[in-house]
């Protein structure tokens, strides 16, 4: 199982204080996978926090192929509002 925080700055969602959901998949995740299984309806962008060596980066999500970096069986995501 894979815990996945997000927040969505324009619902007024605070990074410190993200929202929370699980995915029961935990290996090979894609950001189809994400989208899928996101619990607000809407149409949405995704940035996911990655480690680099010892900096943390965020890293667009732009095809639905894309594989999902877990850390710690954690994702966290900064989604943006399309529509």
């Amino acid at each position: 199982m894979t815990r996945v925080k997000y927040f969505i700055p324009e619902d007024g969602d605070d990074e410190q204080h993200p929202n929370l959901f699980t995915l029961s998949k935990d290996k090979g995740l894609t950001l189809k996978d994400l989208r899928n299984a996101f619990p607000v309806p809407g149409v949405y962008h995704f940035r996911i926090l990655r480690s680099i060596g010892t900096t943390k980066v965020w890293m667009d999500a732009l095809d639905d192929a894309t594989d999902i970096p877990v850390d710690d069986k954690c994702i966290f995501a900064k989604v943006t509002r399309l529509r």
